[in-house]
């Protein structure tokens, strides 16, 4: 009797967890629906998949959901039963129901699941034009979870369709996979609106409190990014002072934490209590500059030089890494005035050009920590182009020669931002860097600019990003971070997100924000600081990460064997201690093994 009472207990208590759990995964989010405006799709063709044309090579089910308790009007299940050779292999399609115009606002709304026992699942979302070279303008990876999941996509449509010529497409060709759509809708704002105006407040997914990345990140963090500092104080004797006062304090970040500075601001007219509040915030902040403009090539001439001189010593004398940016933007909008004549001569082209990086990198040598040797190669390739594909390799060379110390970058946009989702891009940036590498061109560390309006990628996407280009093995840098959006509280809790994701990622070594004070940045909105340097929230959130919580400063008592153990961040230290009216200090390094620092108290 006992025996089945207590099986009895275990059953129900089984049973309550079940129950528990399934309630706990079919709790949906909010639903509301998008907000007014053109419908692309018609709500029936979720309801019957036979409205969509199933790409069919490859093995795969289709069928309607029916539950009443569901919100949705139409859900679907799609089940894959084995790995086709391309994603689009398995899709759902659905054309548009009316005109689109180039540059329209688009937002996608839908809910996505996996069944309880499926193994980890994965859908894309594209819009495309219907046929032809199906040109996307987007395309949006979504990882499927037990529970539902909101996913919205707001973009601007990539061309002019008209009805019928462009659709939507969820592709599930990635393997063993069951996966629900629900709630599925597509609407066309027009070219005026605002992606704000449709977007939910805070539309990334993991900007929730108890997000499951955040502890993992965390992590990730003390393990990659501390250490341990162990201080043996010894007295004027040479034995252990138990008892003795030991402070540590972190000077430098072994981890770039960096911003673009205006070297026109610093050294031009302007008002001398801002030119002080300026160097001052950079100084309390960053370890790491780059110089915004006056390192390119059509502003490294006359004024405009001497400024970057000034700026490139002064940031020496600071100890501030310095990141020159850039020696070839490869299109003649970002070259100097006249070379665009030389396109019909294209060897007086590529001597001018190789001229300029020799000259260039061998007049700052010793003082430019690196260098984005080419910058946005993927959208501008009129030079590259005309020069041939093996001019690039040679222009690292070039750079190597003409400075052997400094490290050289590749720098691209729309990688990190986008929503991590526009994968040509991502394409076309990683064979770029694959051909350097087999051709042996010397490359060190490979930037990727991070400027964001609406397209706010959620990080458990930015870090399989980061994962994708980290298996390239080359050093990756958060390049060029700007958040241009209206909400303030947005774009706070977005900076503190992404940048505690990127911290948190082992291939990556250093984070540049794209200015940080309205006084100077081309576009107020990213700005931290306004012009009055009144702080904006985001601000309040970087000097929270940089200043507090990953910062190590601390203070105790030796044991008794004159040890004072700390786990810090990387970096410099200044270490100090003292004891009956004797003292003593050292400076310290604390890498990835840790390190002991001895200290001798002298009177």
């Amino acid at each position: 009797m006992r025996r089945f009472l207590f099986f009895l207990c275990g059953f129900l208590a089984a049973l309550a967890v079940l129950l528990a759990y399934a309630h706990y995964i079919s709790r949906l989010p909010p639903f509301p629906p998008l907000p007014a405006g053109a419908a692309l799709i018609e709500r029936s063709a979720l309801t019957d998949p036979k409205s969509f044309l199933s790409g069919g090579r490859g093995a795969a089910a289709v069928r309607p959901i029916k539950n009443p308790a569901l919100p949705f009007k139409s859900a679907v299940r799609v089940r894959t039963f084995s790995k086709p050779a391309r994603p689009y292999d398995v899709q759902l399609r659905a054309p548009t129901t009316a005109p689109v115009r180039a540059g329209d606002l688009l937002a996608a709304r839908f809910y996505l699941r996996r069944t309880l026992f499926s193994r980890p699942a994965r859908l894309d979302f594209v819009f495309e034009q219907a046929g032809g070279d199906y040109r996307k303008s987007i395309t949006l990876p979504s990882d499927a979870g037990v529970r539902w999941r909101r996913v919205d996509v707001p973009f601007r449509a990539a061309g002019d369709y008209p009805a019928g010529k462009a659709q939507a497409a969820f592709r599930a060709g990635f393997g063993e996979q069951t996966v629900d759509i629900g709630g599925f809708e597509l609407v066309n704002y027009g070219r005026a609106a605002k992606p704000a105006a449709v977007a939910p407040a805070g539309f990334y997914a993991g900007r929730e409190a108890d997000a499951p990345w955040r502890k993992a990140a965390e992590e990730r963090i003390e393990k990659l990014r501390k250490a341990g500092l162990t201080v043996r104080v010894s007295g004027p004797d040479g034995k252990p002072v138990r008892g003795a006062a030991v402070s540590v304090r972190l000077v430098k970040h072994s981890f770039y934490f960096g911003s673009a500075v205006s070297s026109k601001f610093l050294f031009a007219g302007n008002r001398e209590e801002n030119k002080r509040r300026y160097r001052e915030t950079f100084l309390k902040l960053f370890n790491s500059a780059t110089i915004e403009n006056g390192l390119k090539w059509p502003f490294w001439e006359g004024e405009q030089k001497l400024r970057a001189d000034k700026m490139v010593a002064w940031l020496g004398a600071k100890g501030i890494k310095l990141r020159g940016h850039t020696l070839v933007w490869p299109a003649w909008e970002h070259l100097p005035p006249g070379l665009e004549k030389l396109k019909t001569d294209p060897e007086k082209l590529r001597a001018a050009i190789r001229g300029h990086i020799k000259e260039e990198a061998a007049y700052y040598r010793g003082k430019a920590a690196e260098w984005d040797v080419l910058n946005e190669p993927t959208a501008h390739k009129e030079i590259t182009d005309l020069l041939g594909p093996g001019e690039v390799p040679e222009w690292f060379r070039l750079a190597r020669e003409a400075d052997p110390s400094a490290r050289l970058f590749v720098n691209d946009y729309d990688i990190l931002d986008d929503f991590g989702a526009n994968m040509e891009q991502q394409d076309a940036y990683e064979a770029l860097i694959l051909r350097l590498l087999k051709e042996k061109a010397p490359l060190d560390g490979i930037g990727l600019q991070s400027h964001f309006k609406w397209d706010l990628t959620p990080p458990e996407r930015l870090l399989r990003v980061l994962d994708r280009f980290g298996r390239l093995g080359r050093p990756l840098q958060s390049t060029e971070l700007d958040i241009d959006v209206s909400d303030e509280k947005l774009q706070a809790d977005y900076l503190r997100d992404f940048m505690t994701a990127v911290f948190s990622h082992p291939a990556v070594e250093g984070i540049t924000l794209w200015c940080f004070w309205e006084g100077v940045h081309s576009r107020p909105g990213p700005a931290l600081y306004r012009k009055d340097w009144s702080k904006k929230p985001a601000a309040e959130a970087l000097e929270d990460l940089l200043l507090r919580k990953w910062r190590t400063e601390t203070a105790g008592a030796a044991d008794g064997r004159g040890e004072f153990a700390v786990r810090g961040f990387l970096g410099e230290y200044e270490v100090k201690a003292s004891a009956g009216g004797v003292s003593g200090a050292a400076g310290a390094v604390l890498g990835k093994d840790g390190v002991t620092v001895a200290i001798r108290l002298k009177r």
